[in-house]
């Protein structure tokens, strides 16, 4: 029995039609045994409860012996399961946020105090990661780092780290074992306590008001960055507004050239799944750090710069899965 289709959505959606109106057999013949077969059908969906009885896709009303089909917008179930959705995501943003108040407002004087005593500004950085612990903790977000074995204790770096989320900042903070600084803007510096806890850190403060004047900004921070902690840097600027990995700046070469710094290329997979962009909303997963060969740099001039920049670049996307969802194997 050849079956047409249903032929207009028109008579779906307005006034009730019978279903000879509604479906239309290939062959007119096959009227009777469409209408045997779909009787049938109503005696196993109904049984004895009349009109207006959910089938898949359409409404069925039994009425003065007429078949009619009604569709289904589901338009209530659809703004309640979206109320539904918006209370979950307000939920876990407040988590989140809960949480990290928390976090702050235990660590912030330990590690204030801290990054004042200390002259290196390590025993902060050490215990800033317990924050980062705990955001991941409550996140429901792990961590694998993979090839470890080929960070060199007692070196130091330029980290060179694709963006792709916030939680790019926890997943290397937690898994590279290493002491580190951040480059960070200077207007940091002005908020009370907090500024001056990261300058006593020991981080490169940059004032990105023109050239010379950041230039000699990191130079400053450089000249100040305790031995054997390294300088991490997001080469593209900013977080990947597509998931993919951008051109590269040059300012963390420029210092790896001129400090005669090895660079460290890193990448990290997943974490786009967990915060994407743009987005509050976390979603439990796993973050993966893959290490790359450091790269030695007392081979590069200014003049060479760009060379350096490529082939950092092709390190790090040698690594880079976008598709990553925690299914790889630990291997440090």
């Amino acid at each position: 029995m050849g079956i047409g289709v249903v032929e207009s959505s028109r008579h779906l959606c307005g006034h009730a039609s019978t279903i000879s109106d509604v479906i239309r057999p290939k062959d007119s013949t096959k009227i009777k045994d469409l209408t045997l077969i779909f009787q049938g059908y109503l005696t196993n969906v109904l049984s004895n409860k009349p009109n207006y009885q959910y089938a898949p896709h359409v409404v069925i009303d039994v009425h003065n012996g007429r078949i009619p089909l009604h569709y289904d917008d589901r338009k209530e179930y659809r703004e309640r399961s979206y109320a539904m959705k918006s209370l979950f995501r307000a939920i876990r943003v407040a988590w989140l946020f809960l949480w990290a108040s928390i976090a702050t407002i235990i660590l912030c004087m330990p590690v204030i105090i801290a990054a004042l005593l200390s002259r290196t500004g390590n025993l902060a950085f050490s215990l800033s990661k317990i924050w980062a612990y705990v955001m991941l903790a409550v996140s429901f977000v792990r961590t694998e780092i993979k090839n470890k074995a080929k960070l060199l204790k007692g070196t130091s770096y330029i980290i060179i780290s694709n963006h792709q989320s916030h939680f790019d900042i926890l997943a290397l903070v937690t898994t590279l074992g290493i002491q580190f600084r951040w480059l960070i803007k200077k207007e940091i510096l002005k908020i009370p306590l907090f500024g001056y806890a990261l300058y006593a850190s020991r981080n490169i403060f940059i004032d990105r008001s023109n050239t010379a004047r950041a230039i000699e900004s990191i130079n400053k921070g450089l000249n100040r960055l305790p031995k054997d902690a390294g300088v991490m840097v997001f080469a593209e600027g900013t977080r990947s507004p597509d998931g993919q990995i951008h051109e590269f700046k040059k300012g963390g070469f420029i210092i790896a050239i001129a400090r005669k710094m090895p660079i460290l290329p890193v990448t990290v997979n997943g974490s786009r799944r967990v915060l994407p962009r743009g987005s509050l909303i976390v979603k439990p997963g796993k973050i993966q750090v893959v290490i790359g060969d450091p790269i030695d740099t007392s081979g590069y001039t200014t003049d060479t710069v760009q060379e350096l920049i490529d082939k950092t670049r092709q390190a790090v996307m040698a690594n880079f899965d976008p598709e990553y969802a925690g299914r790889a194997d630990v291997t440090n």
